[in-house]
């Protein structure tokens, strides 16, 4: 059984309002659970949340992982390309709540951003709503002046796709990027909200909020422990919890259940800071203080460059 396939049955009913599976593994057959989103597929026990993310699949092919990544185990190699990826996306049943993420793999150069606005939304030939993930044309960073140009194109997607390590070096580089795309995207009429991969955490997703994230996935909860505002290590959160001598399958639900838990109170406290007349970052806890200064330095910066 794959790690992946052992966490969603650990959770399976518990997932609230959305997942995110991959066609990589819908394609390997390795998330049996993924698999029931084809048809033909017995969907008998499954219990997936109203809104299911299916990620492109090109992320497990790389050699470079998400901030903060901690393997469980060494990742198997396989094979998967653009035409495996399409093969998946063509077989999945329609249903309300389905968003397909658009194509992010070494095979297929990401290309000026017209021709990935293009390439992503020429494949909405199946009922579902759709995400289009941008990658930087050139280089590690994307450069959202040359967006600009063509960004009107993107007013038809359902939301709009960003790598965390493609924002920039720096977390102070991701923010202003993030609200630069931001300004880019309203300045084009576009009101889809942007999709953050890579930020699952206690302490940063807020911030990604702040600068105009609505939508997040990540690890983090899969492979930490929340507590106090932060992700610690499983064996921190066993001591604090004082769960050392417990079954590791009890301790590994036991977390995993938390932190779901801990996601929800932070999608209530995103909406009620989206809401309120001004930045209260006191609703986020423990770290409040440290997530304004941030804020407040990454906001001078951002009047300084204008946007």
């Amino acid at each position: 059984m794959s790690e992946a396939e052992e966490i969603l049955q650990l959770v399976n009913g518990q997932l609230g309002t959305a997942v995110l599976v991959s066609a990589f593994d819908i394609h390997h057959e390795t998330v049996p659970m993924a698999c029931s989103l084809l048809g033909g597929t017995s969907r008998e026990g499954v219990l997936l949340p109203s809104v299911v993310v299916v990620d492109s699949g090109g992320y497990e092919t790389q050699s470079q992982w998400e901030s903060g990544f901690v393997p469980i185990a060494e990742p198997v190699p396989r094979n998967y390309e653009y035409d495996d990826y399409l093969s998946v996306i063509s077989r999945l049943q329609p249903r309300n709540g389905l968003l397909v993420v658009s194509y992010d793999g070494p095979d297929l150069p990401a290309g000026p951003y017209a021709q990935q606005i293009k390439r992503a939304l020429n494949l909405n030939t199946l009922e579902a709503a759709w995400d289009v993930l941008l990658k930087p044309p050139a280089g590690d960073t994307h450069a959202w002046e040359e967006l600009a140009p063509v960004a009107a194109g993107l007013r038809t997607a359902t939301a709009i796709g960003v790598t965390v390590p493609e924002l920039g070096p720096t977390l102070a580089d991701r923010l202003m990027n993030l609200a630069q795309l931001r300004a880019v995207l309203d300045q084009a009429g576009v009101v889809a909200p942007i999709h953050v991969f890579g930020s699952l955490d206690p302490l940063l997703t807020p911030l990604y909020f702040a600068f105009g994230g609505e939508l997040f996935d990540g690890l983090s909860w899969s492979r930490y422990a929340f507590r106090g505002g932060l992700s610690i290590h499983v064996d921190q959160a066993a001591l604090l919890d004082d769960q050392l001598d417990q079954d590791p399958g009890y301790v590994r639900g036991y977390r995993l259940l938390g932190n779901l838990q801990y996601l929800e109170g932070m999608k209530e406290r995103m909406r009620t800071y989206a809401a309120g007349p001004e930045s209260d970052f006191a609703l986020f806890g423990e770290h409040s203080m440290a997530m304004r200064a941030v804020y407040e330095q990454v906001q001078e910066r951002i009047a300084r460059r204008g946007y």
